[in-house]
């Protein structure tokens, strides 16, 4: 069942991709360079009959990695024993049978009749679920085996297809299906070798450089450029062409240290005058707290850094992938404290992001639907429970999938640094959300408190005192807003060159042999990862902390300091005096 259903969210996904666009008519003919031999651990296996194939290929992927990357979403498809020639089609398809005729290089597209059947035979099944026939599987974009253009498999017939095609003998064994008025598919024999597999796996790291060896712990999880067991080294000049560690650690040691003395002052100012904190101010506190948890653990890290230049390194010199490790695997503290870094950083800056929208929301009562102070403070418990308790289910899910990984080049332990998956959905996606959230409800607070300054506009006093106040909300709200969308444009920016970065590293790292067989190398762009962007994202990161500490900024702060100053001085001139006080009764009375 849950295959049926994966397979009908894969058509809908394919079926809208292909209403946008249609390649198969405008791919360029094969060169040399572009006919490669491959090996799919789908198509390979499955016994299709050829191993070169032109990329692009008919959808236009230029690379195995991303072939492979897509040939794993259609397992469903073969899952559901449809039809035996299935997997014919898809791989015809995705890679398409490249040739040579003596004079020039040609690619065969797959037969109509080929599309046809599989169609015929599979199109009841997708009708049933609800879903469309993909534009990228439309059978009049191929040429038929009957007319002289060339086509996989040539001239044939459904009966050639429904007795010479027996299922690929890649998955477990099917019972026979009738589909298309009474056309049988035939299964596979009794005695043919099967792989306990539901999904294919990625190829094998092809470059021994960043090969992880069988004796690092869960070596099996890391991935590199679509490469499984493959890995970046700790040397930062794989990945940006650059080694700038030692400036980066200073910098960004220099910035947590000033945003830790905001914080600290922040928290202090709370503890002197509770009173200026009550709801909707009081969220600035949980900020300021989650930022200084935020900016000491990277403090360690920056520290750490500094000291040995390889944080965020496994035991056998490779950056950090797939943690926390799966009970029964050995555990040392460097990996121990990579997990325990990322959790914290995790946790506080998730939650940090939802008391933004606590802070916000709160506002939002305040301001467009004039709750008082108590009103709004009467529901206290349910603003914890959402601020700490949400993060607590993200990070039950990090945890559970394995998505801590380390950054290279910086070595920071975070979630997403190598899996662009865990990125997009547990870093990139609940921040666009929360970002959201809270900037709707700023702007309407905004927008009730200029209503409100409009509305007292003749009486000055009042006037000036909400012209103050929507001055020092809107730079509240912007001093998050702005760090908040630039880290996303980051995320974004990271999600689409990620790839790009991986395949420079991979084959910068390659021998001349290993890069010969490399067709994902075949004109690759210089395009190392800018160390610049790393720079960037990490001081943005922390730059929402200025937004609790703005909201201070005043002279009533400055005088609360003061009294604090004035009453400490007296408690140690008072300690002072009555100590000589008591030394001079002391003395007095040793005398009498």
């Amino acid at each position: 069942m849950m295959d049926l259903i994966a397979f009908s969210w894969l058509l809908m996904v394919l079926a809208q991709m292909g209403s946008v666009r249609s390649q198969t008519a405008s791919v360029p003919p094969p060169t040399q360079t572009t006919c490669i031999k491959f090996k799919s651990s789908f198509c390979t296996q499955a016994g299709i009959g050829w191993t070169n194939a032109s990329l692009p290929n008919l959808v236009g992927t230029t690379t195995v990695a991303e072939v492979e990357e897509s040939l794993s979403l259609y397992y469903p498809l073969y899952a559901a024993a449809c039809s035996n020639a299935v997997v014919h089609l898809i791989c015809a398809v995705h890679y398409p049978v490249c040739y040579y005729d003596g004079e020039q290089y040609g690619t065969l597209k797959p037969c109509r009749e080929l599309c046809e059947y599989v169609r015929c035979t599979c199109e009841s099944v997708v009708t049933e679920l609800g879903a469309e026939w993909p534009t990228d599987f439309e059978c009049s974009k191929f040429p038929s085996g009957d007319e002289t253009s060339l086509c996989y498999p040539g001239k044939s017939s459904f009966d050639f297809f429904r007795t010479n095609l027996r299922f690929p003998e890649i998955g477990p064994d099917h019972e026979e299906v009738t589909r298309c008025e009474g056309l049988t598919t035939t299964p596979p024999p009794s005695n043919a070798s099967m792989v306990n597999t539901t999904v294919p796996a990625p190829p094998k790291c092809p470059v021994a450089a960043l090969r992880v060896p069988s004796s690092v712990p869960g070596h099996t999880r890391y991935q590199l450029a679509g490469y499984q067991e493959c890995g970046l080294t700790c040397d930062p000049t794989v990945l940006t062409g650059q080694n700038l560690h030692t400036t980066f650690y200073i910098i960004l040691l220099l910035v947590q240290v000033f945003v830790l003395g905001m914080m600290f002052i922040t928290i202090m100012t709370f503890g002197i005058d509770r009173k200026r904190f009550p709801y909707p101010q009081r969220p600035f506190l949980y900020i300021a707290l989650t930022y200084t948890v935020i900016a000491i653990i990277n403090m360690v890290g920056n520290i750490s850094g500094l000291s040995n230049g390889e944080p965020g390194c496994d035991p056998g010199g490779f950056t950090m992938q797939g943690q926390p490790l799966s009970l029964g695997e050995p555990l040392t503290s460097v990996v121990g404290g990579c997990s325990t870094k990322a959790v914290i950083l995790y946790y506080c800056s998730m939650a940090a992001l939802t008391w933004w929208v606590i802070l916000s929301f709160t506002w939002f009562l305040a301001t467009a639907l004039k709750w008082a102070e108590e009103a709004i403070a009467k529901f206290w418990i349910l603003y914890h429970v959402l601020a700490w308790g949400v993060p607590v289910v993200q990070l039950i899910l990090v945890l559970v999938f394995q998505t801590v990984d380390a950054e290279l080049p910086t070595g920071v332990c975070y979630i997403g640094n190598s899996n662009l998956l865990s990125l997009g959905l547990a870093v990139f996606t609940p921040s666009l959300v929360y970002t959201a959230l809270g900037s709707v409800f700023f702007i309407i607070s905004i927008a009730a408190l200029g209503s409100i300054y409009r509305n007292v506009r003749d009486e000055t006093e009042k006037a000036n005192k909400i012209k103050l106040l929507i001055v020092r909300v809107g730079i509240l709200g912007f001093t998050i807003l702005i760090p908040n969308a630039v880290m996303l444009a980051l995320y974004i920016y990271e999600l689409t060159q990620r790839s790009v970065w991986e395949r420079h590293a991979l084959c910068s790292q390659a021998t001349p042999t290993e890069l010969s067989s490399l067709a994902d190398c075949t004109d690759l762009p210089r395009s190392p990862a800018p160390y610049g962007f790393f720079f960037i994202k990490h001081i943005v990161w922390i730059v929402p902390a200025v937004a609790a500490f703005t909201w201070i900024l005043s002279k009533k702060t400055l005088e609360k300091w003061k009294d604090f100053g004035k009453m400490i001085l007296k408690f140690e001139f008072g300690a002072k005096a009555r100590k000589a006080n008591n030394g001079s009764k002391n003395n007095s009375s040793a005398a009498v």
